[in-house]
């Protein structure tokens, strides 16, 4: 795979920024991942416009929409995609000179997930969890326990007991036919956005706090995120 740096496409494992960079030394920025379906990502206007809120609120100088496509465009070009992710990632940079950094991933889903995924509870939460900032120390250590626990997935919990999201993902329960899922104090992913959307259509919606006690009350649930979809 080549990955795009500011402009230039670097070999993997030649892919390097600067130790300097505020991105590194901090982990001041923000990313997204979008995905691709037949070459065409996924929900690209609503993920590129994420990103964006992201680094205004981290006042990190922002590229505009069209040249985070244009970049887009030609790793998708150069790296001859078809089903793959992207992960892209503008950091602060060096001396106010932010980088943007385009990853792309090949995509290999196991379909035994959509039988249903074990799931474990961690008291976490995110770093400014509505914005979509490259800090995310507490997810990993959630996904750490959550694979040492043979779990797929890792639920944070917050310090009054409330369910908020997974390591990576956004969490719903139906119970009676009404889909209840958290609206507060987490990052709403573009396919929880769709999830909704689409629901409103066919059954009531509740968004809402719930504690960790009533998620086994639950006749069902399920998880969303951009790689695996709904499951």
């Amino acid at each position: 795979m080549r990955v795009y740096i500011n402009g230039e496409f670097f070999d993997e494992k030649e892919a390097k920024i600067s130790v300097l960079d505020k991105g590194f030394l901090y982990g001041y920025g923000a990313y997204v991942t979008t995905r691709l379906y037949n070459k065409k990502p996924f929900l690209l206007d609503e993920q590129i416009k994420k990103l964006i809120r992201s680094t205004k609120f981290l006042k990190i100088k922002t590229p505009t929409s069209r040249k985070i496509k244009t970049a887009l465009q030609k790793t998708i070009q150069e790296n001859n995609l078809d089903n793959a992710t992207l992960r892209i990632t503008l950091s602060a940079g060096i001396n106010n000179k932010p980088s943007l950094t385009i990853i792309p991933k090949e995509l290999t889903i196991n379909q035994e997930i959509y039988k249903g995924v074990r799931v474990i509870t961690v008291k976490a939460h995110r770093v400014m969890p509505e914005i979509k900032t490259s800090n995310c120390i507490p997810s990993l250590l959630a996904r750490k326990l959550a694979k040492k626990r043979r779990a797929y997935e890792a639920i944070l919990i917050d310090q009054e007991d409330f369910v908020r999201e997974g390591s990576r993902s956004n969490i719903f329960f139906i119970k009676n036919n009404v889909l209840f899922t958290p609206d507060r104090k987490i990052l709403k992913g573009e396919t929880r956005n769709l999830t909704l959307k689409l629901a409103k259509k066919i059954m009531k919606i509740n968004l809402c706090e719930i504690e960790k006690k009533n998620m086994y009350k639950a006749d069902e649930c399920f998880i969303t995120h951009t790689s695996g979809e709904i499951m």
